[in-house]
């Protein structure tokens, strides 16, 4: 768990999401169905943190999770800083990739009656996340707020 939050801290996260935020259903983990967890860390699946400032991480991992000999997580997680931003309609997510120095814009629609965001988060243009915490793993939540 330790890995996953550490690649989290190498990543800084910008200020450019709305003054106003994210609204409370948006704020937590989002993810595939199959993701795997270990607590609030993802190692496995797709998962998109996002925080009420509209700061977050998408992460990726292979499935199914690669062990070790000694039983510990050797899948290998990939992961993004990105910023986020609600359309004043309400259900679309402007998602922003920030990797390298480039900005790549991301769309996601948020469906609040089923708790859902469909969008390109990883190999297929229709990926279904869920809702799966409305909190962020504290640790994660710091690494967000220490970086102005």
């Amino acid at each position: 768990m330790r890995k996953i939050f550490f690649l989290l801290a190498v990543l800084t996260f910008s200020l450019s999401a709305r003054a106003d935020g994210l609204p409370p259903e948006l704020v937590g983990i989002w993810a595939t169905e199959d993701s795997v967890f270990n607590g609030g860390a993802l190692i496995g699946g797709t998962a998109l943190y996002l925080s009420e400032g509209g700061k977050g991480a998408l992460l990726g991992a292979p499935l199914p999770v690669g062990r070790c000999p000694d039983g510990s997580v050797c899948t290998p997680i990939i992961g993004m800083k990105v910023t986020v931003a609600l359309e004043e309609n309400g259900s679309v997510l402007r998602i922003t990739i920030v990797e390298g120095g480039k900005t790549i814009p991301l769309e996601a629609t948020f469906n609040a009656e089923k708790t859902v965001l469909t969008g390109e988060f990883g190999s297929s243009k229709n990926t279904r996340l869920v809702h799966r915490d409305t909190k962020l793993p504290i640790e994660l939540k710091g690494m967000l707020y220490s970086n102005p």
